[in-house]
């Protein structure tokens, strides 16, 4: 027999969720977000992808490391990424005794069998699902990310608008939100690469599609590229990377590693910093831009 929660959810819950989303995002912003690499392994080599290559300069990190130093935290979400967070050899172990003072998120390619880790999806206060049509069959990952739905309903997609998919984007979109799951397209950024016209305005016809706001749908260079900032990266957001080498920002590791260096969490006197600092780096990596706040120095 149903209970009264379980009759009235589905018909309170689409009137309900409008109204306390502001005081969930408020909550969100309140915690302090960690960036979390446990692993740089990957599955997959994707063309747009410049991290994979980064496994072998780092070992990994005994999970009751990192289970300690987060455990002493304060109220923080952490934000697992990588690489692929699933190949981390203590990943079960760190995900199902991580404090639950805190969230814990993923993004993760399902690039292995979603029921094998059944007990996990629970406990992730959301899932990024990244489709990678170049290394991946659009159906079989539509599968995976069924196993996943009945398990965990905040759940999303990530998509990388590299130059030889751009035309196929819609049709992927279109497909994702059939299951009623949202999708995210990051543009594909290099030094190497810039967007032609006719390109970007196909982004731009994607982005009113998926109804992003604030996504810069240009590549590499920005116009905060070398304008100079006071940014609260450092303070109530950081990178941590598989070896606990931690930095202010991704982009900052990225563009000015040395600058943005705020050493390595396991030493004994590592702390947030508390102040915001300066930079000149572009604010690009989608990782940085749902939690960073700057302003003109």
């Amino acid at each position: 027999m149903q209970t009264i929660k379980q009759i009235v959810k589905p018909y309170l819950g689409p009137l309900v969720r409008p109204i306390l989303k502001p005081y969930k995002q408020y909550g969100r912003r309140k915690l302090i977000h960690f960036i979390f690499i446990p692993t740089y392994l990957c599955q997959y080599h994707c063309p747009y992808c410049e991290v994979w290559p980064l496994t072998e300069k780092f070992k990994p990190v005994d999970v009751e490391e990192w289970l300690r130093f987060f455990n002493n935290q304060a109220s923080s979400l952490v934000d697992c990424t990588g690489g692929e967070p699933f190949l981390y050899e203590g990943w079960v172990d760190f995900v199902l005794n991580l404090s639950r003072r805190h969230r814990i998120a993923v993004t993760t390619n399902l690039g292995y069998k979603p029921s094998s880790f059944k007990d996990l999806w629970p406990r992730f206060s959301n899932v990024t699902v990244s489709f990678h049509p170049h290394t991946v069959d659009l159906e079989r990952f539509l599968e995976s990310v069924l196993e996943v739905k009945v398990l965990q309903r905040n759940i999303g997609c990530n998509i990388v608008a590299y130059p030889d998919q751009l035309e196929k984007l819609p049709s992927y979109i279109e497909a994702f939100n059939e299951l009623s799951i949202p999708v995210h397209v990051d543009p594909y950024i290099s030094e190497k690469y810039q967007y032609t016209i006719n390109e970007l305005n196909v982004l731009e016809k994607i982005r009113e599609i998926t109804g992003q706001k604030t996504v810069r749908m240009k590549g590499f260079n920005f116009d905060d590229r070398g304008t100079l900032k006071l940014c609260n990266a450092g303070r109530r957001h950081v990178l941590v990377l598989p070896n606990g080498s931690s930095f202010t920002c991704m982009c900052g590791f990225f563009q000015n590693a040395q600058h943005h260096s705020m050493g390595n969490i396991f030493d004994r006197n590592w702390r947030l910093r508390d102040r915001d600092v300066l930079c000149q780096v572009s604010c690009s990596c989608g990782c940085d831009l749902d939690w960073v706040k700057y302003r003109a120095a």
